[in-house]
């Protein structure tokens, strides 16, 4: 709220507080006793109870306005919830940037820090870079120098083995089983060979 000194918006309780009578003090010429005497020119004091009742009604408006705005904390925080969970990376849409950046963040084992959890990726509070400084900082030079995939590479492997009948030693048979066992289980894990 923006205080304007004409219609007195945001100077409610400080207006409130001037307005309380003013008292001040004198001695009595006997110096038996003392006077208090309202003075709204020369006074210095106020009564306390009074001055109170004007604060109690100042923290009763901040405590609602605190109680309002966690409220609304606690709504924005579902709302971006939400849109995280609906957004792209969670479709089967085809895999962006920021999802191979948070898989290569997740698979990688970062000096220092060792395996990071998923609670390393939470989004910062402008929704596009990370909380956690270590991330943001390794996004950010995922942007700038651009760490993309290299490009696949042809690889030509040796025809499997079969095993000389003719001229055949033990040795030669367990040499030519354990690479045709090879020859195997890598095109298993590679297919695309």
């Amino acid at each position: 709220m923006m205080r304007n000194i004409q219609t007195r918006e945001g100077f409610e309780f400080w207006d409130k507080l001037n307005a309380l009578p003013r008292y001040a003090f004198l001695l009595s010429p006997s110096g038996n006793s003392v006077q208090k005497f309202e003075d709204q020119a020369m006074g210095n004091w106020i009564d306390v109870h009074e001055a109170q009742k004007v604060v109690d009604q100042a923290q009763d408006d901040i405590n609602q306005f605190r109680s309002e705005r966690d409220a609304l904390q606690q709504r924005l925080t579902a709302a971006d919830e939400q849109i995280d969970r609906l957004s792209p990376r969670h479709t089967e849409q085809p895999e962006g940037k920021r999802e191979r950046f948070e898989k290569w963040v997740m698979a990688t084992k970062h000096p220092v820090y060792g395996f990071l959890d998923g609670r390393s990726l939470a989004r910062g509070d402008d929704r596009t870079g990370y909380a956690d400084e270590y991330v943001q900082g390794l996004w950010v030079a995922y942007l700038a120098f651009g760490a993309e995939q290299p490009a696949p590479v042809a690889v030509v492997l040796p025809e499997r083995k079969s095993v000389n009948t003719h001229n055949s030693h033990d040795w030669d048979e367990g040499h030519t089983d354990g690479w045709n066992a090879y020859d195997a289980e890598l095109k298993r894990l590679n297919p695309s060979l």
